[in-house]
């Protein structure tokens, strides 16, 4: 038998561990999320995500065939992570400059016939951040500018991360 392939007790061990493992950060991510500490939770995401491909690298160096349209995600995540951080990143600064200029924008709101056109005209914001200032649930003058700023430096924190992240896989091996 060609296709048959020893591994020993320790190795199957040693993955029954890192699925357990895995399982439970899936549990405490979940739990994160619902608390809202979305900072714990995408760092315990990211250790399953790191646990899962170690295994799943070490599968395919004992013989296991990579599927049909098997793909490396990391890259191809990071780019995705790099781009949708960069685009919230862009609607956050646009509703940063909102809340700095409150009482202008409720006064456009109000009195101008198609808002979203003079946000981006006259005002000087991209269509997608005038969207996003329609489309809040409450008045621009009620929302936390420090919560805005908060979240804005996380996200410049998540950038920096990503963007080490993407320089590494593109680095030569």
């Amino acid at each position: 038998m060609d296709d048959e392939i020893r591994i020993s007790k320790a190795q199957l061990t040693e993955w029954a561990e890192s699925l357990i493992h895995m399982n439970h950060h899936g549990t405490l991510v979940q739990r994160e999320i619902a608390s809202g500490n979305t900072d714990r939770a995408s760092h315990l995401s990211e250790r399953a995500r790191k646990r899962a491909w170690k295994m799943l690298n070490e599968l395919f160096e004992y013989g296991a065939e990579k599927p049909e349209g098997y793909c490396e995600p990391d890259s191809v995540d990071t780019e995705k992570d790099i781009k949708k951080n960069l685009a919230r990143q862009h609607i956050i600064e646009g509703l940063l400059k909102a809340r700095r200029d409150a009482d202008n924008i409720l006064k456009v709101l109000k009195t101008e016939e198609d808002p979203k056109l003079y946000l981006v005209a006259d005002l000087l914001y991209s269509p997608h951040q005038a969207q996003s200032i329609l489309e809040l649930n409450r008045p621009i003058n009620q929302i936390d500018e420090d919560f805005l700023v908060a979240e804005q430096n996380k996200l410049k924190r998540i950038e920096a991360e990503l963007n080490a992240r993407h320089n590494q896989e593109e680095a030569p091996a």
